[in-house]
C-alpha cells in the first residue's frame, strides 16, 4: 500500500525515490450509449513526468511511462462492439460525413463500421480522381512515439464494387500510386507538417474479400514520406522523421476508395501493438533528446 498521488506537483521521498503504479482493478473501463452502461477492454495506460533536483538544475523535459496489458498488448484499438467509436469518412460529398455501424455478422465480419462512395468525379482515362478515406478518431492521435518498431493492423472486406481494374489515380499524366494508410503530423519538419504512407502496391492488394493488414511501424518496412511538392518523388523516410511523426500524430487515414466506381468498404479489427518492451530502450536512444524527437541524431 501507499499513498495515492493525486495532484502534482508531487515531492518524491524514500530510498532511491521510488513510484508505484497500481493496475486498475480490471482491465476494463466503461462509458454511457443511450440507456445502458457498456463496459469495454481497456486498451493502454500512461502517465508523463518531470524531475528536479533542487538543486538549481531547473526541470527535465517530460517523460512518459506508457502500460498495455500482457493480455492484448494494444496501444489503441477498435472493435465497433456497440458503436461506431467516433470513425468519421472524408473525400466523399461532404468534407467530413458519418461511417455507418453493422451490429451483425456477414461473413468473416461481425460488429464493424463501413463507407459507401457517394462521389464520383472521373477522368478521360476512367480514373476515379476523388478517393474517400476512413478518418480515424481524436484517441488515435498525440504521442505515439511508443509505438515505432510495432504493428499497424486491420481488416478490411467489401460488400459490393468492381474491383477488377483496382484505382490506378492518375492526375496530369503522372501515376500517384493509392496509399493504403496516411499518417500526417502537423507540427513536424518545424511546422511545415509531414506525411508517412503506406503504399497499397506494397502489401498482398485489395479484391474486395476479407483481407487482413499487417503493418511493420519502421522507415525501413515499405513506408514512404511526402516531398509536399508534386515535381518530386516519394521517399523513404529517415529514422529521426519516422519517430518524429509518430511523437506528434494529427490525423490517420485508411484507404477505403479503391475502384473507379462505386463501392461499399467494411473495415474491423483495428488495433496498434507495440513491439515487445525493451525498457528505456524501446525508442531508440538517439530519438531520445527531446520527447518529440525534435533533436534526433539517428
Amino acid at each position: 500500500t501507499g499513498t495515492p498521488i493525486t495532484t502534482v506537483p508531487t515531492l518524491v521521498t524514500g530510498q532511491n525515490s521510488r513510484l508505484v503504479y497500481h493496475r486498475p482493478d480490471f482491465d476494463y473501463t466503461s462509458y454511457i450509449l443511450g440507456d445502458n452502461e457498456i463496459s469495454k477492454r481497456r486498451d493502454s495506460d500512461e502517465f508523463e513526468y518531470t524531475v528536479n533536483d533542487n538543486r538549481g538544475g531547473g526541470e527535465s523535459l517530460p517523460g512518459k511511462i506508457t502500460f498495455v496489458s500482457n493480455e492484448t498488448r494494444r496501444l489503441v484499438s477498435s472493435e465497433f462492439l456497440f458503436e461506431d467509436e467516433g470513425w468519421k469518412i472524408v473525400g466523399n460529398k461532404h468534407n467530413i460525413s458519418d461511417v455507418r455501424h453493422e451490429a451483425a455478422r456477414r461473413g468473416d465480419m461481425s460488429r464493424y463500421i463501413y463507407g459507401v462512395d457517394d462521389l464520383i468525379d472521373v477522368d478521360a482515362k476512367r480514373n476515379d480522381r476523388k478517393l474517400w478515406k476512413f478518418l480515424l478518431p481524436e484517441k488515435y492521435t498525440g504521442w505515439f512515439g511508443v509505438w515505432y518498431g510495432g504493428m499497424f493492423e486491420f481488416t478490411l472486406s467489401s460488400l459490393n464494387g468492381d474491383y477488377s481494374g483496382v484505382n490506378s489515380h492518375w492526375v496530369e499524366e503522372k501515376l500517384h500510386p493509392l496509399n493504403l494508410v496516411e499518417i500526417y503530423c502537423r507540427s513536424c519538419d518545424l511546422f511545415q507538417g509531414a506525411t508517412i504512407a503506406f503504399p497499397l502496391s506494397k502489401t498482398q492488394g485489395f479484391d474486395g474479400n476479407t483481407t487482413s493488414y499487417s503493418l511493420i511501424m519502421k522507415e525501413t518496412e515499405g513506408w514512404m514520406k511526402d516531398p509536399q511538392n508534386v515535381l518530386y518523388e516519394w521517399t523513404v523516410p529517415s529514422k529521426c522523421s519516422f519517430i518524429e511523426i509518430l511523437s506528434g500524430i494529427t490525423s490517420v487515414r485508411i484507404l477505403g476508395d479503391f475502384t473507379n466506381w462505386y463501392e461499399t468498404v467494411n473495415i474491423d479489427n483495428v488495433q496498434w501493438v507495440p513491439a515487445p518492451s525493451r525498457g528505456r530502450y524501446h525508442v531508440p536512444i538517439c530519438a531520445q533528446d527531446t520527447p518529440n524527437c525534435r533533436k534526433c541524431s539517428c
